[in-house]
């Protein structure tokens, strides 16, 4: 949909652009008012499903941090404490911080671009 978008307004856009460069007659602002009005639908349009597809992203993005951390959960209170007591504080962080750390990372930095934090501690670390 979203490509689809992008490819009506730059049909659109071309239309426009080439009617009022090769057709003097036509540089007329009310003759161009369907075809303007179409283009910011369809600008409407695109920037709709861009929202919808980025709230939809980010909640199902969270449901897989949530059951993660319910199956980290499960696994760690499953075991017998003599073999959780070499893990229990990598088992204790990641049942209490990993998925809150990971959904504010996702939203601080969506692009997939590591953090700050971790560029820093590559390089001075």
């Amino acid at each position: 949909m979203i490509a689809g978008c992008a490819i009506g307004s730059a049909i659109l856009l071309a239309h426009i652009a080439s009617r009022v460069i090769t057709d003097p007659a036509a540089r007329d602002l009310g003759q161009w008012a369907p075809m303007l009005s179409i283009l910011l639908a369809v600008w409407v349009v695109r920037a709709v499903a861009n929202w919808l597809q980025a709230r939809l992203g980010q909640r199902g993005a969270s449901a897989v941090i949530a059951d993660l951390s319910g199956q980290v959960l499960t696994a760690v209170t499953a075991r017998q404490p003599r073999q959780l007591a070499a893990q229990r504080d990598a088992a204790a962080v990641v049942v209490t911080r990993a998925g809150t750390n990971a959904a504010n990372r996702s939203i601080r930095y969506p692009l997939c671009a590591p953090p700050p934090e971790a560029i820093t501690s590559r390089v001075y670390g």
